[in-house]
């Protein structure tokens, strides 16, 4: 099956298979073995509403844009506190303390992935609610979770207490984060405020203390790991920021990082989620998700490199050849094929698309909306 066959796949994986609820919102994956969906995933919503923003100005099909609505509407009616927080899952038949809306944890990072979505949204529609939204959640980010220039990671509204825990990368402090300085700077272009964009600077610059010789991110101090998840993220925001700020230092430092993750890659053959750096090796199996962010950041930063190809080909591989609808499409989350989930096959989809130069240039579209 040729690519352009299999990015259409992908696309009609996205707008077709359900992942979207009829409600709007949007679930975390297809469980094969379960025969079900898992969760409402606020996060991944965000996503969904920037994805679709990016379909819709690359293929000019309405029905992408109502999607985002849609997703937003979902957020608006479900996860949106009146305070302009964000709840994080809504499960359907099972909670999580650390994650249900229950529990009551809020997640900047979340937070920042729905903050991303509106901003584009307004942008798109002029619609004043939801500029009204990005505002309120903006507002909450600023005034909840950056503390001395840096970010917490989770708020708990039940006790009203930051939750830090150092033996999970999204329960600390790290780079990661830096993805969140996205959406307030595209929060500053609507509003015409500066002081959200120089937030997002500073929490870039906090990232420094993350940073180990100048060659990566360590995202977990407690057991001297790089997660390449998070790697990704961080390089996402810090490459963003240094192209829209016009900060060098930022865009060197990315490109120094994506050096150092080729050389990772070769020498693996593969590229794999924990990195350790002590035995220097990977500890585990691979995840779909993260060949589709490299890939997208080797070609925003029109960085040269050697496995641009090999990402390509590993993304084609990982796609569902299911006639089942649920599946057919998607991209699944890894080799044993258990469940095809919501975020890969939207990162993945938008790294094939950014690397099939006949499908950008055919809608003069440059790289925008980074999901």
């Amino acid at each position: 099956m040729n690519k352009k066959k299999q990015i259409q796949n992908l696309i009609n994986w996205i707008d077709k298979s359900g992942i979207q609820d009829k409600n709007g919102g949007v679930y975390s994956w297809w469980d094969l073995k379960k025969n079900k969906y898992a969760f409402f995933y606020s996060e991944i919503t965000g996503y969904y509403i920037t994805l679709n923003l990016y379909l819709y100005k690359i293929y000019k099909t309405k029905n992408f844009l109502l999607n985002a609505e849609k997703a937003a509407d979902w957020i608006e009616k479900n996860a949106l506190l009146e305070s302009g927080a964000i709840l994080t899952r809504k499960y359907l038949d099972e909670e999580n303390d650390n994650f249900s809306f229950e529990g009551k944890n809020i997640f900047s990072f979340d937070s920042g992935m729905v903050l991303i979505g509106f901003c584009y949204l307004y942008k798109n529609t002029k619609n004043i609610k939801y500029f009204k939204i990005a505002v309120k959640i903006g507002n909450y980010i600023v005034d909840n979770f950056v503390q001395d220039k840096t970010i917490n990671p989770i708020l708990n509204l039940n006790e009203n207490k930051y939750i830090i825990d150092n033996s999970k990368w999204s329960f600390q402090q790290g780079s990661f984060l830096n993805k969140v300085a996205i959406g307030l700077y595209e929060l500053s272009q609507i509003t015409n405020d500066d002081k959200y964009e120089k937030i997002g600077i500073s929490i870039c610059e906090s990232s420094f203390t993350f940073l180990i010789e100048e060659d990566y991110f360590i995202t977990n101090k407690e057991q001297n790991y790089v997660e390449m998840h998070p790697l990704c993220y961080s390089l996402e925001g810090m490459f963003f920021i240094g192209t829209n700020c016009k900060i060098q230092k930022y865009i060197d430092l990315t490109n120094n990082i994506l050096n150092w993750t080729e050389s990772v890659f070769k020498k693996n053959l593969n590229i794999y989620e924990t990195y350790d750096l002590q035995e220097n090796k990977f500890l585990d199996a691979s995840r779909s998700d993260i060949y589709g962010q490299l890939l997208r950041l080797l070609k925003i930063t029109s960085k040269t490199n050697t496995i641009e190809k090999k990402l390509e080909d590993i993304i084609l591989s990982t796609i569902s050849v299911s006639e089942s609808k649920n599946e057919k499409g998607g991209i699944y989350y890894n080799n044993s094929k258990q469940h095809v989930n919501s975020w890969s096959t939207m990162f993945n989809l938008q790294a094939l698309i950014l690397n099939s130069e006949n499908i950008l240039n055919q809608s003069n579209q440059k790289i925008e909306l980074l999901v």
